[in-house]
């Protein structure tokens, strides 16, 4: 559900789209085509992709670990290391929108109408992708979540989004409980446009992360096999939009019988010891992390360094 509804769908917004394509994140730099055509997919953009999607994946698994979100703890270190890259970030985009203003007289960023790039909006958007459409899609599959599971992960996002720079206002009205977090959700198809604009600089990533990802863990499927599952997550409408090209019917039935196969697990532990599923989670967490040492090349993203006059938040009980 991260993979094929949060990072392909959720970032699909065209002022999240704009910023991804002038940042060349997760997708194709628009320096590989003339001016005005959509960025071409290729090996080079797509190891480039995959490689920020691992990026991407170890912050998850960072802030997923026990006792992450503490201070000083693995998730908490990489979330505000994030939130100073999109600092740097925001400050690369004015920039370099300044410097086209001087030399071109037009810039693809205009401050004016836009605002500032990364702003509470857009960040609003990333604990929001990850905390209710991961829920919703677990049902789909056919995994419901306990109640008490869907209150702890709206918490552990209202955590991260405390860490990320979020208002403390917006968290507490919007990601209070997992009641209120779903509808914020839901009002986000406001922000997709009816018919899909021919700018291209609002080209969403929807298909660079899918091709980026074939063959390759953690899913080594074809591209007609991943585009199956992000169809199934997505829905006709949305995915037609985001131009995810329809599959065959053997397809979509390999798809569900891989789907049933992977729900054993999680089903078994409910009616099995806690204690098997406990050590089938760490087992999965270990794995997870030894495979994105190896697809990062045995290394750990290299984010800004924590300058040393950052203060240590309050505790998480008190966000």
């Amino acid at each position: 559900s991260l993979l094929y509804f949060s990072l392909s769908s959720g970032f699909s917004s065209p002022r999240v789209s704009r910023i991804l394509n002038i940042a060349s994140y997760l997708v194709p730099p628009m320096g590989s085509t003339p001016e005005g055509q959509s960025p071409r997919i290729n090996k080079e953009s797509n190891d480039r992709s995959f490689q920020r999607l691992m990026e991407t994946t170890q912050w998850l698994v960072d802030c997923m670990s026990e006792g992450a979100m503490e201070s000083k703890g693995a998730g908490w270190s990489s979330t505000v290391r994030v939130r100073l890259l999109h600092t740097m970030m925001r400050q690369r985009i004015l920039e370099k929108s300044k410097r086209e203003w001087e030399t071109k007289g037009f810039s693809q960023y205009n401050e004016e109408s836009d605002r500032i790039p990364i702003s509470q909006e857009d960040m609003v958007s990333t604990p929001n992708s990850f905390t209710s459409a991961p829920l919703f899609c677990m049902a789909k599959m056919g995994i419901a979540p306990l109640p008490q599971e869907c209150e702890d992960w709206t918490a552990l996002w209202r955590a991260i989004g405390y860490y990320f720079g979020i208002k403390e206002d917006i968290l507490n009205h919007h990601f209070s409980n997992w009641q209120t977090n779903k509808y914020i959700g839901a009002s986000n198809i406001q922000l997709i446009p009816e018919n899909p604009c021919s700018d291209a600089y609002i080209t969403p990533a929807t298909l660079p992360v899918l091709f980026c990802i074939c063959s390759r863990w953690p899913v080594p499927f074809n591209f007609a096999q991943h585009c199956t599952g992000a169809r199934h997550l997505m829905g006709k409408t949305l995915s037609d939009w985001l131009s995810v090209p329809r599959t065959t019917f053997r397809d979509e039935v390999e798809y569900k019988i891989g789907m049933t196969l992977t729900n054993l697990p999680p089903r078994f532990a409910r009616i099995y010891r806690k204690g098997w599923d406990m050590k089938r989670r760490d087992a999965m967490r270990r794995s997870v992390e030894s495979a994105i040492r190896y697809e990062l090349g045995n290394r750990k993203s290299h984010y800004p360094q924590l300058p040393r006059s950052v203060l240590i938040p309050r505790r998480i009980e008190q966000i």
